[in-house]
């Protein structure tokens, strides 16, 4: 389930962190809210024939059309981390000469707990 890949991501990326593999970390925080997007969005919004997943760079317009409920602040909110997500995961996995420190570490596993838990991916008394 979407849900569980969510927290084996979630979990995966402190490790790295923890051990110091700061690309490793950012990329797996990135995989922890898209797969926590794939989890909330399971049943409601159509993907890619065969997919189980929406395409990457539809993840911000898909939040937009699916959670049209949501307060306009939570949802500007979410959207942006999924953004800074993504982004710091393609410096981190295919720019060789960018840095990827602690700090782009630290902000990655932020962003991805609270996608997360907003998304309903992971219990907030446990991300």
């Amino acid at each position: 389930r979407w849900d569980q890949i969510a927290k084996d991501n979630l979990n995966a990326a402190q490790m790295l962190a923890d051990a110091g593999h700061f690309r490793s970390c950012v990329s797996r925080a990135y995989y922890a809210a898209f797969s926590a997007v794939s989890f909330a969005f399971r049943s409601e919004a159509p993907f890619a024939k065969g997919r189980e997943t929406p395409a990457h760079h539809e993840v911000t317009a898909l939040l937009q059309r699916c959670l049209t409920a949501m307060e306009p602040w939570r949802l500007r909110n979410l959207r942006a981390m999924i953004r800074r997500l993504y982004n710091e995961r393609l410096t981190a996995d295919y720019r060789s000469g960018a840095a990827v420190d602690v700090l782009s570490a630290v902000q990655a596993l932020q962003d991805a707990r609270a996608v997360c838990r907003e998304l309903g991916a992971v219990n907030a008394s446990r991300a």
